[in-house]
């Protein structure tokens, strides 16, 4: 076939072997998980913040297709990239805070995560972003960053780099080369102060690349 082993789509392998977990971060045991679905890739996180990360509201999700033109040979390919396409929830944590929202350049995805926390919660939040490009039919990287936190938009780039507050002891957790956030895992719950928080945060990654014929 003329087209034997060309790519035909963008996908990640949810293999068990192919997933990699980040530490848990904060005290206590996961509760709830959540990821894009199929054809969507996480771009960006919508949370509540204060002093603390009050809520994690939503993990936006990137739309990712693949164009390919038979018109000539070799066939040329190329991606098409919707930031911040789709948002899944549902709302975890408390009703507290601020509205507060971290997101990636297109075309970029989550990378890894880093922040802030104490004895009984998440402190502060963000997220490190990497820039792709379809290069002779494979996705690859031209660079990582950490994003923006700006309260109530996205601001990649520029101004803080966590949303929340400024207390507690430095986290950070980098997905190894070739993986991206494909679910964030954590747990909200009553802690000292009359609060109701994100008490741990972690990630998991896995490889993300072009399907083949």
């Amino acid at each position: 076939m003329i087209d034997n082993g060309c790519p035909f789509g963008v996908g990640y392998d949810q293999l068990l072997f192919d997933l990699v977990d980040s530490p848990l971060f904060g005290p206590g045991s996961v509760g709830w998980a959540n990821n894009c679905p199929p054809g969507y890739f996480a771009d960006g996180l919508s949370a509540h913040s204060g002093a603390y990360v009050d809520s994690i509201d939503s993990l936006h999700c990137a739309q990712v297709t693949l164009n390919e033109d038979t018109s000539v040979i070799p066939y040329q390919y190329s991606i098409t990239w919707f930031a911040d396409a789709w948002r899944v929830g549902p709302k975890e944590g408390g009703d507290g805070g601020g509205p507060s929202i971290t997101g990636c350049n297109a075309p970029g995805l989550i990378t890894g995560i880093h922040g802030h926390v104490n004895e009984n919660e998440i402190v502060s939040l963000g997220i490190q972003c990497a820039t792709l490009s379809l290069a002779s039919g494979l996705m690859q990287e031209t660079g990582r960053y950490w994003a923006g936190a700006v309260g109530g938009q996205r601001a990649p780039l520029g101004g803080d780099t966590e949303f929340g507050g400024t207390t507690g002891d430095p986290f950070e957790y980098t997905c190894p080369p070739g993986k991206y956030l494909v679910y964030y895992v954590g747990n909200d719950a009553d802690v000292p102060g009359n609060l109701h928080v994100i008490q741990n945060f972690m990630i998991r990654c896995a490889s993300i690349g072009t399907e083949l014929r």
